[in-house]
């Protein structure tokens, strides 16, 4: 994963270790590069990858 594209009311969380572990970033916007993100920068292997994704819809205050 290199991008994403965040539409409508969603956070996207993504981490670079399975189960949620390691480092996470998330993401309120789209970015159409992530190359050099902290997701990716904080990994210790040669090989940088996102191994888990959240999206989590966004729900305002006034509609609960």
């Amino acid at each position: 994963i290199l991008s994403v594209n965040v539409e409508g009311s969603f956070w996207v969380v993504m981490t670079n270790d399975l189960d949620f572990g390691g480092s996470c970033e998330t993401f309120e916007t789209s970015n159409a590069d992530l190359k050099g993100r902290y997701v990716l920068k904080a990994r210790t292997y040669e090989n940088e990858k996102i191994h888990s994704i959240a999206i989590i819809p966004i729900v305002p205050s006034s509609e609960l």
